[in-house]
């Protein structure tokens, strides 16, 4: 961002690099996320969602284990997850390689 201030400064056009930085994107996605989270987590929204739940048909092979993931709150779980792995860089490092390692042995393909 100096270097761009300096850039900038050439053309005669002001830009302080400590005041206008650019946010990381992580950081932006985790705002996010916790703002989704504090709505999903709503009482009322989780009442909906056990209302939809069981409004699926009787017969759907999958109706109980569905049930079960809603209950569970998978949202809050996930941010939970990931601002674990953003307070940790060797948590961040073992996930990376975990990444790694199920790619190289096809562990998410279906």
């Amino acid at each position: 961002m100096a270097k761009l201030g300096k850039l900038l400064k050439q053309h005669d056009i002001t830009f302080d690099h400590k005041d206008r930085h650019i946010c990381c994107f992580p950081h932006i996605i985790n705002i996010c996320t916790g703002h989704v989270v504090k709505r999903i987590t709503d009482v009322d929204l989780a009442e909906l969602a056990g209302a939809w739940a069981l409004a699926l048909p009787q017969d759907l092979n999958d109706r109980q284990t569905y049930q079960e993931a809603l209950a569970c709150n998978p949202v809050a779980l996930g941010h939970a997850v990931i601002t674990l792995l953003h307070a940790s860089g060797q948590l961040q490092d073992a996930f990376e390689d975990y990444i790694r390692e199920g790619n190289e042995k096809g562990y998410w393909e279906a």
